[in-house]
């Protein structure tokens, strides 16, 4: 199976078997600088600059194509035809790059039910290293896909989740394998996805974003679109209302310090309303090399560091109470979907108002009920606008009706039974419920022990490196 990197954007998940061979794991961590990120945004705007990445997209993939290497061939273009088409850039995809893609998807269903690029990416140096790597930290945390920490919570999960155990030849089990930052954060038109098709296993890919969603439907075979993100599988009981608690807090904004959180979007607009506004709660982390220091010293240069309290490195715990002090929550950030931080205030009975430029975000969920997008320009005055207005809005009632991780798992059991069905294959048992706190970890004691149990029998798939690696 192909496993890429460790974020919520996308959650495929597959029916599986005892295989009769071992597969190769995947692991892409690695993030995209703020800084990098907004100067490439610039240049691919500038028909001279995609022109240019045009011509090297094709001259990697011809290269890598020449010496043999299948999945760099592919990403080649697929991450063109992703950046600029997925991205949110406005740009269309030039009809060589769409040829080059449509032939690399037509290879691999032709190849059915093995795969080519999986198998050129289960024998590259890359994911030679990826094997070393989690082997060395040890076979629990290889088999979860889990990275060891210092202080860990004991019901945290890694990765790599069996939802439902192997029950027999007619009723398979499934796997849930959460996966990359880089889909996140450009859109799904990626090799580690095309990586599962043609497979002979049913694959359910969470796609929250309306393009995302028409990918893989497009893609077909059996590749299967749901209409669920990381922030769907939110624990209403964890963030939750209550009317006794004096509103502290005008807005709350809950991102990590990286710049693509756009905090100085927020602190410009601040500075305007700094009379009529009140205080503003940051909940936040160090991220990409920037910490609460510089969310600081941006704040002071806008004038408005008075107006903010900062929240670094607290628990859900403490970031489920500042919600419920706060009147409303804002999610700025330009590409990002599935953003826990919505749901989590939609379930704390808290209006929420995201960036109007946003790609990612299922948008039916910011609505008449929930809350409102804004321009940048405006934001400031939506934010007075939506704080003053707020009693009109009913996010935790429509949240509990249409998502959170109860909803998601009856869901994602109902689709999955009904592809079981459609094969001629048993459905006796459902999946085990999961939940994101932020973490993948399950609700119940017994199914967490039964899961961790099975998860242990995959063993005999791991693909232990050779002696060449």
């Amino acid at each position: 199976m192909s496993l890429p990197a460790p974020t919520q954007a996308a959650v495929p998940l597959g029916q599986f078997r005892p295989p009769q061979r071992r597969h190769p794991i995947r692991w892409a961590r690695g993030q995209i600088s703020p800084r990098v990120s907004s100067l490439r945004d610039g240049f691919v705007r500038v028909a001279v600059f995609r022109g240019l990445f045009l011509a090297w997209s094709f001259v990697k993939s011809f290269w890598y194509r020449f010496i043999r290497d299948d999945w760099q061939s592919a990403e080649a273009t697929l991450r063109y035809s992703r950046i600029m088409s997925g991205g949110g850039l406005g740009a269309s995809t030039p009809p060589s790059i769409v040829r080059r893609n449509d032939e690399i998807i037509r290879r691999c269903v032709a190849g059915s039910p093995s795969n080519h690029l999986l198998t050129s990416y289960g024998a590259s140096t890359e994911a030679a290293r990826y094997r070393r790597e989690f082997l060395g930290y040890g076979l629990e945390h290889a088999l979860a896909l889990k990275y060891p920490r210092a202080s860990d919570r004991p019901d945290r999960e890694g990765d790599l989740l069996v939802l439902k155990p192997w029950m027999g030849e007619r009723e398979r089990g499934v796997l849930l394998i959460q996966y990359t930052d880089g889909i996140r954060k450009w859109g799904y038109e990626e090799v580690t996805l095309l990586m599962l098709l043609g497979l002979h296993t049913d694959v359910v890919v969470e796609a929250q974003y309306h393009l995302d969603y028409e990918y893989i439907r497009r893609l077909g075979r059996n590749m299967h679109p749901l209409n669920l993100g990381a922030g769907d599988w939110a624990d209403p009981d964890t963030f939750r209302d209550d009317p006794r608690v004096e509103k502290r807090y005008d807005a709350i904004m809950i991102a990590n310090w990286q710049r693509l959180k756009r905090h100085e979007v927020l602190f410009r607009s601040l500075k305007p309303i700094a009379r009529r506004i009140g205080r503003v709660a940051l909940v936040g982390y160090p991220c990409a090399g920037r910490t609460g220091d510089d969310i600081r010293r941006e704040a002071a240069r806008h004038g408005v560091l008075d107006l903010l309290d900062i929240y670094e490195s607290v628990p859900p715990e403490k970031v489920s109470e500042l919600l419920r002090q706060s009147k409303v929550a804002l999610m700025l950030t330009k590409r990002e979907g599935a953003n826990r931080a919505i749901y989590e205030a939609l379930f704390s009975d808290v209006p929420v108002l995201v960036s109007e430029s946003n790609v990612g975000v299922n948008r039916a969920h910011v609505n008449d009920e929930t809350g409102v997008f804004s321009s940048d320009e405006d934001l400031g005055e939506n934010l007075l606008r939506l704080v003053h207005e707020r009693a009109r809005y009913t996010p935790r009632a429509w949240a509990l009706k249409h998502t959170g991780y109860q909803n998601s798992t009856r869901r994602l059991n109902t689709m999955l039974r009904n592809l079981a069905v459609q094969r001629g294959e048993a459905w006796t048992a459902g999946i085990y419920y999961k939940k994101n706190r932020p973490h993948a970890m399950f609700p119940d004691a017994r199914e967490r022990d039964a899961a961790r149990r099975h998860l242990a029998t995959l063993e005999p798939f791991l693909r232990v490196p050779s002696k060449t690696e």
